[in-house]
């Protein structure tokens, strides 16, 4: 973990600069050729449509100073299919859209979306008479039932940033089932674990994760692996984010990981990193 990142640094600067010089050209040859517009206030920032007669989304497009366009307009996409949805008539604009627009735009029924998948929603813009599909988009999930006998068991964890891919264990809280505790994160990165779980809380509207604001301690001390470097203590996992997925029972989740130095009082952080649980 710690002692593969000055390496991963040095690789990560090395493919940066390849990246550069492989790109160049493409930069040089796109700039000009479209405006970009500018999406802003995602509300809900994580959009997920369960009830198709009630649930909707807004946001706010907008150009950067300067930018003009000669039309925009909201497109939507669902399995292969894209349709128009609505003309934006002036910048900035703050838009909402519903379900039922979407499913009008598509000629759907709401038993025509399937469970687990998701629509796409984009601004397109025409400029200098170049039509093009902007970076102002965003998914909007369908999810399945909620069942919470796919919310525990055996689980396993990876981490490719971190260098984990190991397994852990999820059980349920005994009174709510949108509250789990994950066991083993310390054992997963070759530590010793000192009994701590990490409360995982799922909003049961959008199936977003949050956790305890403080810092779980799942080891008291990790010299093991760190002891060329010297002696981490309070070895500990914070909670940022995540999304639970009710299809597979697989959670998303970016931990900040946190460690006291030998004889020091203030955490240090290693950062955040992204963790994948798989069933």
């Amino acid at each position: 973990m710690k002692r593969f990142k000055i390496l991963s640094m040095i690789v990560a600067l090395g493919l940066f600069f390849c990246a550069c010089e492989d790109t160049n050209d493409n930069l040089v040859a796109s700039r000009d050729v479209a405006v970009v517009p500018v999406l802003t206030g995602l509300t809900p920032e994580s959009p997920i449509f369960t009830d198709f007669t009630v649930d909707d989304v807004s946001f706010t497009v907008s150009l950067e100073d300067g930018d003009a366009v000669d039309a925009a307009e909201i497109r939507v996409a669902y399995d292969g299919n894209e349709e128009f949805l609505q003309d934006i008539a002036s910048f900035p604009s703050d838009i909402t859209i519903t379900a039922a627009d979407i499913l009008t735009a598509l000629g759907l029924t709401s038993s025509e979306i399937e469970l687990g998948s998701e629509i796409a929603v984009y601004v397109m813009t025409t400029s200098d008479g170049v039509t093009s599909r902007s970076q102002a988009a965003f998914n909007i999930d369908i999810p399945c039932e909620f069942d919470s006998s796919i919310t525990t068991g055996s689980y396993g964890i990876v981490c490719d940033g971190w260098g984990v891919d190991s397994n852990v264990s999820i059980t349920a809280d005994e009174d709510d089932p949108y509250i789990v505790y994950i066991a083993g994160l310390a054992e997963a990165d070759a530590c010793t674990g000192n009994g701590n779980t990490m409360k995982v809380i799922i909003d049961p509207v959008s199936y977003q994760l949050t956790g305890d604001t403080e810092r779980t301690i799942v080891a008291d001390d990790c010299s093991g692996w760190a002891a060329a470097y010297s002696v981490y203590t309070n070895y500990s996992y914070t909670l940022k984010s995540g999304s639970f997925s009710t299809c597979d029972g697989s959670y998303e989740i970016v931990f900040e990981l946190e460690y006291l130095y030998e004889g020091e009082s203030d955490y240090s952080s290693w950062g955040d990193y992204t963790f994948t649980f798989t069933r």
